[in-house]
Parts: C-alpha cells; sequence; structure tokens
C-alpha cells in the first residue's frame, strides 16, 4: 500500500495547481551509449556518421519548428538557437578531435565533450548562464539517440492531464507535452531561467523544478499534487487534502480570470496614487502576454539570450539591431522600453574561448565592465540599438547600463554610447536623441553614491537580486547560506531608501526590479519608501495592481516608517503581516511569491 500525503519540495517556476496521475519519464542518463576504440582507418567514417546525425538532428528540429509556425504559444527562438549549437563549428571539431585522437567512436566522443564542459559550467555563478549548460546537454543527447538509431524525442504520447515526473526534459520534449495537454511537469534537475521554463510559461503548464527525491517517492500512475506557485509536490494525498486543493485550484482560477479582466485599470493605490508596473522580458514575443496581463511599459529587456543563439556574430550590429527592431516593432506604445546591455561575465560565453576565464567572475570582470574591455562588442550592440530607435521614433525608449560601480565607469560608457550616436548621424541615420541614459544600481557602492549617480543619469533600476548577493554575501543557490538570503534585511531597505531619496531629490526616474518587487511586504515597504515604479515579469501585474489598489498611501507609509526602525528582517516581515492583516492573506501575490 502507497504511503499516503508525501511532501516534496523544489522550486515553483510556472503558477498553478493541478490533480493529476504521474507519468514517470526516466531520462536519456538510463541509457548505456556504445563506447568503443576503432582503428585509424575508421575515424573519417565516424566523422561521417556525426556529420549526418548533426543534420538529422538539425532537420527534426525544424520539423518542430514547422509544427508551431502561426502558434501563438511559439518558441522557435529557444529551438533555432539549439540548431545553430548543432551547427556550431568550434563544437563539431571538439567532437573531431577527439575522435582522431583517441580513436574512439562518435557517441564517445560526445560523451567526452559533454564532460568537459560540463566541468565548467559548474564553476559558473549567474544561474542563466550556468543553465546553458542544460541546453548543451539535450543537444548532446539529441545526437547520441540520433547516433544509436533511438528515437530522438524521449517523449511518447502520455496519459491525458499526466503530471509529468523527469529528470530533465528537453525544449523540445516540453513542446510536444504541451501540445498533448498534459497537466504539469516535476523535475529534478532545472532552474526557472531554463529554456524548458520558459517553454512551460509560454503554454502555461504548472511547474516545479529541482524536486531532487522525486523518482524515490513518486511511481506511475501515483496520484499527485502540484502546486506550482509553493514549489510544493504532495504524492498520494488523502481525500481531504484532494479535496483542499481542488477547491484552491478552482478559486484560483477564477481569481486569475477576474484579475486579467480589469489588469488593464492604471496601477494605483486605494487613494488614487500612482504606481507604474512594469514588464521584465527576455524575448520580443513576450509581448503579447504583457500587455495581456496589464504591463505599462517594459522595465527590463535582457539581451543575454542573443549572445548564446549568435555568438559567432555577436561584433555585428545587424544582429542587434533586428533583435531591438522586432521588439519595438510589437510594442504598441505607451510606457518605457528598456533595453540592459548585456549582463554577462568573462568566462560566461558557452562556445567560445576569446574571452578570458577567471578565478572568481562574480567579483571580475562581467557585465559593463566586460563591454568597457571588448568595446567592439559594446559598440555593436550599442549602434544596432539606436539603428532600431531611427525606426521607431515615438517610443519612450531607455538604454541602461547594468552593475554601475562608479561616476566614471557611467560616465565612459555614455561616451561610447553618444559616440555611437554621432557615427550614426554622420552615416545618415536620423536618430531622435530624446532616448534617456541609466544605469541598474546593483552593488552597494552604487546605491551609497546614488546622489552622485543622479547628477548623470536619467533613470535608474536597482536590481534587487544580485544587491542583496552583494550586501549579505550571499549565494542564493547554496542551501546551507540561502536562508540568510533576506531582502528585508535593514541594510538592503536602508541602502534602496538612500537610492530612492537621491533620485526623487533630483527628479529622476527609479525603479525596483528582482525578486523584492514581487513579493507584497518589500514592494509596500518600498512604496513607503517613495517609489513609485516596479518591474515584473509578466504572471505577477495583474496581482500586484490588484493588491496595490487596497492599501492607503498614508498607511503604507506610516508603517514603513516603524519597520526601518526594527533591527532584523524577521522583525520586520512579522510587523508588517499583522499590521496588514486579511488584506495580505487574502492576495494570491504572496502565495505566487512563496518559495
Amino acid at each position: 500500500m502507497s504511503i499516503r500525503n508525501v511532501y516534496l519540495f523544489g522550486q515553483g517556476v510556472v503558477p498553478g495547481i493541478v490533480i493529476g496521475r504521474a507519468h514517470l519519464i526516466q531520462g536519456a542518463n538510463q541509457y548505456a551509449w556504445t563506447q568503443r576504440h576503432i582503428p585509424p582507418e575508421e575515424c573519417a567514417i565516424e566523422i561521417d556518421r556525426l556529420h549526418q546525425a548533426v543534420e538529422t538532428s538539425w532537420q527534426q528540429l525544424e520539423d518542430i519548428k514547422e509544427q508551431l509556425a502561426g502558434d501563438s504559444k511559439d518558441p522557435g527562438h529557444i529551438l533555432e538557437a539549439h540548431q545553430m549549437m548543432l551547427r556550431d563549428q568550434d563544437l563539431q571539431s571538439s567532437f573531431e578531435k577527439i575522435i582522431v585522437s583517441e580513436r574512439i567512436n562518435a557517441e564517445w566522443a560526445v560523451l567526452r565533450t559533454l564532460g568537459a564542459w560540463e566541468e565548467r559550467f559548474l564553476r559558473i555563478e549567474n544561474e542563466y548562464i550556468r543553465e546553458r549548460f542544460s541546453d548543451l546537454r539535450f543537444i548532446c543527447t539529441r545526437l547520441l539517440r540520433t547516433l544509436s538509431g533511438q528515437s530522438a524525442n524521449e517523449v511518447i504520447a502520455p496519459p491525458p492531464d499526466a503530471v509529468i515526473i523527469a529528470t530533465e526534459l528537453s525544449p523540445a520534449d516540453t513542446i510536444l507535452l504541451g501540445r498533448n495537454a498534459v497537466a504539469g511537469l516535476i523535475t529534478v534537475r532545472g532552474g526557472k531561467t531554463s529554456h524548458t521554463v520558459i517553454i512551460a510559461k509560454a503554454f502555461e503548464i504548472p511547474t516545479v523544478v529541482g524536486v531532487s527525491r522525486a523518482f524515490e517517492h513518486v511511481g506511475e500512475g501515483d496520484l499527485v499534487v502540484l502546486n506550482g506557485h509553493k514549489g510544493e509536490i504532495i504524492v498520494n494525498p488523502d481525500a481531504k487534502l484532494v479535496s483542499v486543493y481542488r477547491t484552491q485550484s478552482h478559486r484560483m482560477i477564477a481569481k486569475d480570470q477576474a484579475l486579467l479582466e480589469k489588469c488593464h485599470l492604471p496601477g494605483e493605490t486605494a487613494d488614487g496614487t500612482p504606481v507604474r508596473v512594469l514588464a521584465n522580458l527576455d524575448f520580443a514575443d513576450e509581448i503579447v502576454k504583457a500587455k495581456g496581463h496589464g504591463a505599462e511599459g517594459i522595465g527590463l529587456y535582457r539581451t543575454e539570450f542573443l549572445f548564446m543563439v549568435h555568438e559567432k556574430d555577436i561584433a555585428d550590429e545587424q544582429v542587434h539591431f533586428q533583435d531591438v527592431k522586432e521588439l519595438l516593432e510589437r510594442w504598441p506604445g505607451g510606457g518605457p522600453v528598456t533595453l540592459r546591455t548585456f549582463d554577462l561575465g568573462g568566462d560566461k560565453f558557452p562556445l567560445t574561448s576569446q574571452l578570458a576565464r577567471e578565478a572568481n567572475p562574480a567579483l571580475g570582470q562581467r557585465s559593463l565592465r566586460l563591454a568597457l574591455a571588448h568595446p567592439h562588442i559594446f559598440k555593436a550592440q550599442l549602434r544596432g540599438f539606436l539603428r532600431a530607435y531611427s525606426l521607431f521614433p515615438h517610443i519612450d525608449l531607455r538604454i541602461m547600463f547594468p552593475l554601475v560601480c562608479s561616476v566614471r565607469e557611467f560616465q565612459t560608457a555614455r561616451e561610447i554610447l553618444c559616440e555611437c550616436y554621432r557615427e550614426l548621424s554622420i552615416e545618415g541615420h536620423e536618430i531622435p536623441d530624446t532616448f534617456k541614459i541609466g544605469a541598474m544600481l546593483e552593488l552597494p557602492a552604487a546605491l551609497l553614491i546614488a546622489d552622485m549617480l543622479s547628477r548623470e543619469c536619467q533613470f535608474f533600476s536597482i536590481g534587487s537580486n544580485d544587491l542583496i548577493q552583494y550586501s549579505l554575501a550571499v549565494d542564493r543557490g547554496n542551501e546551507k547560506v540561502a536562508h540568510m538570503y533576506r531582502g528585508l534585511h535593514p541594510g538592503i531597505l536602508r541602502m534602496i531608501h538612500h537610492a530612492i531619496r537621491a533620485a526623487n531629490d533630483a527628479g529622476v526616474d527609479i525603479s525596483l526590479c528582482g525578486d523584492l518587487a514581487t513579493e507584497p511586504i518589500p514592494a509596500l515597504i518600498m512604496l513607503g519608501l517613495g517609489l513609485r515604479s516596479f518591474s515584473m515579469p509578466p504572471v505577477f501585474i495583474p496581482y500586484a495592481k490588484d493588491f496595490l489598489r487596497t492599501v492607503q498611501l498614508a498607511e503604507i507609509e506610516e508603517l514603513t516608517t516603524h519597520a526601518m526602525t526594527l533591527p532584523c528582517a524577521d522583525d520586520i516581515e512579522a510587523f508588517m503581516r499583522a499590521s496588514l492583516g486579511n488584506r495580505l492573506q487574502d492576495t494570491f501575490w504572496s502565495e505566487i511569491s512563496e518559495k
């Protein structure tokens, strides 16, 4: 007899509550790939097999893209990235060199290359880039399956409304599952920035990742409750729990619909204080969701994805021009569009060695520092931005530099941008001079000199995730210290307060971006400190707007004044929860934000 009410926990990455029967997908790691030594005269044969497998795998992805053509949920850009990785000459050369030098078959060469890259990626601290190793693993697995004559896709049509349990899912497999209308996804590996999660969001499949013990406790056909808001899994729940979660699921679906119907109302408090709620985007095709969820502008458009898809052409300004052109032509207008220049580190270019590796990349040449060290790449991106803007001069365009550390650093970056502007003007491009230039405040030093930076910048965005990690010396991905990652730490709040006050005194727009913007208590404290703009993933926007309409500004300012006198994060949270009472308990926003 199965054990009842077994609780498992992971990271909720796509919200929603579902109840269904488990369907297990064991994954490619369960297969033993053929490994054998070969005589010298067979090396050419193995290389030819490899080339054929690459082209076959490329075509398999092309077929999936064609099936998705015209679909509003089309994540074709991710499959395109995998196609480009398959044909990456450096990667193919790595396979071929191992085949020839070690006289081993193609399968073994792919595995050896994958292992070598895994060692490098595991040392990378940035979650977004670390997750790109999963993309390399997916394309190598596809190659291995093709080489061995197995089906390229691990997914066979699952039972109706199944909750999928897998070690890891490739984007291609996730697309197939989405088209088969599975109820939910649970994976052992993966993080919130993976491309699999991006696709799960596009198909709106409730998803929990990082459930390390899933295969130990879930069997084929077991009844499973998946709570994508809290990252909670219940295996073989009793009738009472099923009833509770089914009621909650129905309630949340109704609430979601009600909020979407009024999400286009302006963001404001109950007493009419305007609060602008913006969207964070990774891809241009997310604009439809952003506008559909009530976004009043784009507070952050990340450009890091290009550095995987177009790595070999990253110094070609046409690549950046096309990317931003697509974004701006899809934006219907109204509110700012904020482009962040690339936020990468010197060791974070997955398939090249042109940029030096560093022993401690988090404290090394990353983000703006890296851009200034490689001006030909930086200028290509900036020129692409400006050329695209020349086609849409009515848009409130903002260009933001990440990880600004000093006034001089910002001035140097701004001068390079202005140099690009002058060059393009001489070349005959008519570019309005109305775009704004700003800084992302992520380092404690930057927030502490916000008054000085405000004389140079036209807007600020506070990047709370890096700010907390740098300030508290905590890697939130390290389970030994993750509990110390506290956005309500009085030191964090005081630095943010200083930056908000400096920006408001100088008349500089300032917004909050990162997890703090998506959590009710920190967001309300920011409101009480004088912040009037938040930027967050589109799914949070209807909840944020709805909750803001339940509070009076004067009340929040009074609560914040007292909260700022408290000595620790726990005291601040307890005080705010007690003061807000049922309003906080009743908001679904808090449920979505819980980890």
